[in-house]
């Protein structure tokens, strides 16, 4: 063999091998996404349907995977095609907000906030954990507490929390 064939033998492996760990790291980024994805459609067809444990349970599928492309994007989220922290939360958080709703409706209250709460953390202006946290505490009879997250409804949705006010009458 000559020089100029291990050279080029040399060249191709390292190609070969730099460039597949690439590959099957973007694949396996892609694939995560994909299942996170069709996990909380599932759970939003439950919600529908009013199965609130199967719901859940889709929830708490796609919140293991959001984990899982957290990880292997390892802080750099162009790595999977996002363009930065606040982007990805915004993306893929939407699960534990569904699945707070689902917790809601199965009375399960303490997990409802703690889900609704995990989306704040993320997302501070998402009516939606608002919201949450207002029906929530309203079911407790915590007054002054709903009055307050649905005063954060009122200032980031006023249409969303005029709908809301007609549904909890006590609040008025």
């Amino acid at each position: 063999m000559s020089i100029k064939h291990n050279i080029s033998f040399i060249l191709a492996t390292l190609i070969f091998v730099l460039a597949v760990p690439h590959a099957a790291h973007a694949e396996s980024g892609y694939a995560l996404q994909n299942s996170l994805i069709n996990h909380a459609h599932k759970g939003d067809e439950y919600m529908k349907q009013r199965q609130y444990a199967l719901a859940k349970s889709e929830y708490d599928q796609a919140i293991r995977y959001m984990h899982k492309l957290k990880r292997k994007c390892r802080g750099i989220f162009k790595s999977c095609y996002i363009k930065d922290k606040k982007t990805f939360y915004k993306r893929f958080a939407k699960p534990y907000i569904d699945r707070g709703f689902s917790r809601f409706a199965q009375r399960n209250y303490r997990g409802a906030i703690n889900d609704a709460n995990t989306d704040i953390g993320w997302n501070n202006n998402h009516p939606r954990a608002h919201i949450l946290l207002s029906i929530t505490a309203y079911m407790q009879n915590d007054m002054r507490g709903a009055r307050k997250d649905y005063e954060i409804v009122l200032k980031l949705n006023p249409t969303l929390a005029t709908t809301m006010l007609r549904n909890m009458p006590k609040l008025r």
